[in-house]
């Protein structure tokens, strides 16, 4: 699985291989870990995956690298492709008399006779005056009690005892393998899984090649008719009459863009959605008199 994932608090453009372990022949699905956000806009986007020599794994989006991982790092998979050579042994138990504990009360202290545990915390301040300014009830406040000193603890020891923290043995793991080159499936095919609440998503232009140029060179060719459509919807507005003023600066904008398509299409979008909002305001937004109403009065 591949794409951009965006519902609630889940934001990112995830990668889920599922992979045939050699020796269960179970399918295994192996989550690429930090996944990169997605493109937060409403615009279209090319994501594309990578599987490159020497087993490494490159996520772009629009053309531009995002992510770059190997198949066999344990660290960016979940789980890992290769399992661990070795595991804590399941049948392995904790022993009863294993104390975990590195500090224990000291049953030897004695709790100091001036200890007085029903002393309050706060008491009330006798040297408060009450001729202070205010208004209202006045009531003497209060403070910290100098003979306060709460509930008696025994101190702690060290704990002849302790063994520290218990931890299984650790044997051969019975699922382990190894791999010089991932046996991937062949991918030959794209199904789409999609669950939204909103209308107006679309999928287009799917390609699985196994020349990366060529896949290059077809994403390219993608954006640049999007990018084309937006530049002609821009000249177009340059043209129009009462937009005369502003013909240069829309000019200029847009042939400075079009040296840097993939950088600018995102602001040009939202230059052509403000100037099109302004001209329909313009010619359908103007409030239509009201009509005058006059009071009759029945006789």
């Amino acid at each position: 699985m591949f794409g951009p994932d965006k519902c609630g608090s889940t934001d990112k453009v995830h990668f889920i291989l599922q992979h045939k372990n050699p020796k269960t022949g179970k399918f295994v699905g192996h989550h690429l870990k930090y996944p990169r956000s997605v493109p937060y806009d409403k615009l279209s986007h090319v994501c594309t995956a990578v599987f490159k020599p020497g087993n490494e794994l490159q996520i772009l989006v629009d053309g531009e690298e995002k992510r770059k991982t190997n198949f066999f790092s344990a660290d960016h998979f979940e789980p890992a492709f290769i399992p661990p050579k070795t595991i804590p042994d399941p049948n392995d138990k904790k022993p009863e008399d294993w104390d975990e504990r590195a500090k224990i009360p000291d049953s030897d202290a004695v709790k100091p006779d001036d200890w007085d545990e029903d002393a309050p915390m706060e008491i009330e301040d006798e040297e408060a005056c009450e001729a202070a300014p205010g208004c209202g009830e006045w009531k003497r406040p209060m403070k910290r009690n100098a003979e306060y000193k709460g509930k008696w603890h025994a101190p702690l020891i060290d704990n002849p005892n302790y063994k520290g923290i218990w931890k299984p043995q650790v044997i051969d793991n019975p699922d382990y393998f190894e791999l010089d080159k991932p046996d991937f499936e062949p991918i030959t095919a794209i199904g789409i899984e999609i669950w939204t609440m909103q209308d107006g998503i679309l999928f287009d232009n799917i390609l699985i090649v196994s020349n990366e140029k060529t896949a290059a060179s077809a994403s390219s060719d993608v954006l640049s008719d999007f990018q084309k459509k937006v530049f002609d919807v821009l000249y177009k507005i340059a043209d129009i009459p009462f937009l005369e003023a502003y013909n240069n600066q829309i000019i200029d904008v847009t042939e400075k863009a079009e040296k840097q398509p993939i950088l600018t299409v995102g602001f040009l979008v939202s230059v052509v959605v403000v100037v099109a909002t302004t001209i329909l305001r313009l010619l359908f937004g103007r409030k239509k008199p009201q009509a005058s109403c006059s009071r009759f009065t029945d006789n």
